[in-house]
């Protein structure tokens, strides 16, 4: 299956501007079953420089920089990717996780080895208690850990309305919780600290 990706953002400025360091997300991480057989990025005004990274998560980016200022910045990107097919569920998951998972109770789940110090950067506990009681029943009623993330992730598909917000930046958890609304990347980041508040 082949799908086309375009996407075009395209700022205006009061007046002249100078340009910071822009870092351009639009590029999927690499997957095994997926290749990109086309690229296009075209931005205007020209760049005085641009070149490609791969951030500590994997995440490939373009990273840009500019030497005038102007009063308009136009970015379009254009891709083919070919995708392949895939189970989502083909993967195995280590005894050990398995096992800390039903154990948890309600201390937090904790890593093998320098995992933990690892994955200490995105572990967030700054939630409330009711989210806490939230996520908390849903793991007790689930049977399995992936009976855990399917679950959690439809009851927010379920009981949370989703917005399509274009100002910036994502709310809170706090607020996308007490709300049961919010744009994707809200929701996203509300079950990332639901997960975080159990340490995972």
């Amino acid at each position: 299956m082949k799908i086309k990706i375009n996407h075009e953002t395209i700022y205006f400025y009061e007046d002249q501007v100078g340009l910071g360091i822009h870092k351009l997300y639009l590029s999927p991480q690499y997957q095994s079953f997926q290749r990109i057989l086309e690229t296009s990025l075209v931005i205007d005004p020209k760049p005085a420089g641009l070149g490609t990274r791969v951030d500590l998560l994997g995440n490939s980016f373009a990273q840009v920089w500019f030497d005038l200022p102007t009063n308009r910045l136009s970015i379009s990107s254009e891709l083919l990717i070919d995708c392949s097919q895939k189970s989502p569920f083909d993967f195995i998951i280590e005894p050990y996780f398995i096992h800390g998972f039903n154990e948890l109770g309600f201390k937090k789940f904790t890593y093998q080895g320098d995992s933990n110090l690892l994955i200490q950067p995105f572990v967030h506990d700054q939630i409330s208690g009711e989210m806490v009681e939230f996520v908390e029943e849903i793991r007790i009623s689930s049977t399995t850990f992936l009976d855990f993330i399917v679950n959690l992730t439809a009851r927010i598909h379920q009981d949370w309305d989703h917005l399509i917000r274009e100002e910036e930046d994502f709310w809170a958890p706090a607020k996308t919780f007490s709300g049961a609304c919010g744009s994707c990347r809200d929701l996203a980041w509300m079950q990332m600290n639901l997960l975080g508040a159990l340490g995972l």
